[in-house]
């Protein structure tokens, strides 16, 4: 039996950017809208999947006269 260990100092990172991405596809799965608040331009890295989730989702009856799309993004910018 090997006795070598192997560490993934980023493995908090790796995990949560899998998971992200994930979540996302499990939303496209299941035609669930979705609302994204960030500060970040990462969100770019998803648009084809949110482009998806913004054609297919099924949106509840009392929204629908309301929203007009199935994926809403919003930015926040803070000035120094």
């Amino acid at each position: 039996m090997g006795k070598t260990m192997s560490v993934k100092v980023n493995a908090p990172e790796l995990l949560e950017k899998l998971l992200s991405r994930k979540l996302l596809e499990i939303i496209l799965k299941y035609r669930f809208p979705v609302e994204i608040a960030t500060k970040s331009k990462l969100v770019l890295r998803d648009l084809d999947l949110l482009k998806k989730i913004d054609k297919t989702a099924i949106l509840p009856d009392d929204l629908r006269p309301k929203l007009k799309h199935g994926a809403i993004i919003s930015f926040s910018i803070s000035i120094k």
